[in-house]
């Protein structure tokens, strides 16, 4: 399972990137870290991409140790819905301002304003059913249902951080119960 939001940091640092030009830019991915600490760091100095200016970094902080380890960095667009996150929380569309910059050779053609500053987080799993259903997770935060054979999704969005982790704690447990698949690893021959 993953949850994942976003605050008005990492959405006033993403318009901040695009209106200076400068083409490196990480979307901020736990609760620990919104926006900040270490992932800006590493991006802002592995990626310095003039004609693929979409980058995302990915950590995941350990239940044992509580520390964070690296599993990813791509020039592109994050995936797993954090454009969809981002969206919903900002009014930003990534993808969109990645197609305006490259029409325009990198350069920042307009200022990008959020036209929200709020929160909003994703909760995603496999899913046992082919189709699972949703509909019973009736909250007025719900902004969009994941919509993909074996997969139980929803994106939230509030103007208050505690309300989208309470909603994602508590889709979490429910999703538990309700969707999460859980493949064995394949058996290695002796």
């Amino acid at each position: 399972m993953l949850g994942v939001h976003l605050g008005s940091e990492c959405i006033d640092g993403y318009a901040k990137c695009l209106r200076d030009g400068d083409q490196q830019m990480v979307v901020g991915d736990t609760r620990e870290s919104r926006g900040r600490g270490i992932a800006p760091r590493i991006v802002g100095r592995a990626v310095r991409c003039k004609s693929d200016p979409a980058a995302h970094a990915e950590f995941i902080k350990s239940d044992a140790d509580g520390k964070f380890y690296f599993l990813e960095i791509a020039s592109r667009v994050g995936g797993a819905y954090i454009a969809d996150v981002l969206e919903a929380a900002s009014g930003i569309n990534l993808w969109r301002e990645w197609a305006n910059i490259e029409i325009n050779e990198g350069a920042a053609v307009r200022n990008i304003k959020s036209l929200r500053k709020e929160y909003a987080g994703v909760i995603l799993s496999l899913a046992k059913q082919e189709s699972p259903d949703t509909s019973a997770y009736v909250d007025e935060e719900i902004v969009y249902r994941v919509n993909k054979r074996h997969h139980a999704g929803l994106i939230v969005r509030s103007p208050r951080l505690d309300r989208v982790n309470e909603l994602l704690d508590s889709y979490g447990h429910r999703f538990a119960e309700d969707f999460v698949a859980v493949v064995p690893p394949p058996e290695r021959p002796e």
